[in-house]
């Protein structure tokens, strides 16, 4: 306790606190998102082929058009490249936020990320 006399020692001010890397949240988040883009996109590839299979021949498919159209096979493969590219748009966010230097600035093209001076390379 200090007395009327001596004057108040204020903290220091802190900088402002930044979430530094991944945690178990961001983890879950992310597996969710990922298991989420795959399962919609494939059902929306499916949805939009059997629209498509419907407006060309005025039926919509049976069971054997469904297991032996290479079409199908295709648009769902397809789906399932972007349901992937979604999830790593979000992982790339996902460092560039949390990330405590520019993520971008530090990756060189060979794969290997700096840690020193120009010309090292910490791989």
């Amino acid at each position: 306790m200090t007395s009327l006399t001596e004057p108040a020692v204020t903290p220091p001010a802190s900088p402002v606190s930044r979430v530094v890397g991944w945690n178990a949240g961001a983890a879950m988040v992310t597996w969710l998102l990922s298991i989420s883009a795959i399962l919609l996109s494939s059902v929306g590839a499916q949805l939009g082929w059997t629209a498509w299979f419907y407006l060309q021949r005025g039926a919509l498919p049976t069971q054997a058009d469904l297991t032996t159209s290479h079409s199908l096979t295709l648009t769902l493969v397809l789906s399932t490249f972007a349901a992937h590219a979604i999830t790593l748009l979000w992982c790339w966010q996902l460092i560039r936020r949390t990330s405590p230097t520019e993520f971008a600035r530090r990756w060189v093209w060979t794969g290997a990320v700096r840690s020193g001076p120009a010309g090292t390379d910490s791989l």
